[in-house]
């Protein structure tokens, strides 16, 4: 983080996401140290909380509503039909069912049905409500910021400025705007590309998207 002369008096925004996640998974909350850079001589003082200028931790919160590593399921099998994941988070139910694999060292395919219950009085893609599969995914935007839905139903949502936005789940994704297009990137450099523009979406006109 740098510190221009301009942003004197003036809040900084860090992002902690990662570290709070730590904290909430109980690995240790030491806080945060801000530590000088060698090759910047001048002195910067930030308030503590004793200041003027306190500062805050500001918290937001994304959809949780499919299945994410840094989550926990209590998991049960349905034999054929799939297998069943209950978020012990929200208590909110996703089914995946296999439908079909092909392996291969150039381009693997498999295909996966979900069945989202955050979705269930919806059907988006003419697989019933709550259903999609894992090609069904959609980007559009939601109060200016643009919004990834993946295969499992999850949102992930991205600010920046410019052309580069990073999600605010702490996952790593970044979403690059180049012209027509938004394409999206995570850490094993796996990327995914959508035509612009991004449909944008209200709480009004979601459900008829």
């Amino acid at each position: 983080m740098k510190v221009k002369s301009s942003g004197v008096s003036a809040y900084y925004r860090i992002d902690v996401t990662a570290l709070a996640r730590e904290w909430y998974l109980g690995k240790g909350n030491r806080g945060i140290v801000l530590t000088p850079s060698p090759d910047m001589p001048n002195t910067v003082r930030f308030c503590s909380a004793e200041g003027t200028r306190k500062p805050y931790l500001q918290v937001e919160y994304t959809g949780i509503a499919g299945l994410e590593d840094y989550l926990t399921y209590d998991v049960h099998s349905a034999g054929r039909a799939g297998t069943g994941y209950v978020s012990l988070c929200s208590g909110n139910l996703v089914c995946a069912h296999g439908d079909t694999s092909m392996s291969g060292a150039a381009a693997p395919v498999s295909v996966t049905h979900y069945y989202n219950a955050c979705d269930s009085d919806r059907d988006d893609f003419g697989a019933g409500k709550g259903w999609r599969t894992n090609l069904h995914r959609t980007l559009h935007k939601e109060a200016g910021r643009y919004v990834y839905t993946d295969g499992d139903g999850t949102r992930h949502t991205f600010e920046g400025s410019g052309g580069t936005n990073k999600d605010t789940s702490g996952l790593g994704l970044t979403l690059t705007v180049t012209g027509g297009e938004a394409e999206i990137r995570d850490k094993g450099d796996n990327t995914i590309t959508f035509a612009l523009p991004a449909e944008e979406l209200t709480a009004w006109n979601r459900g008829t998207a």
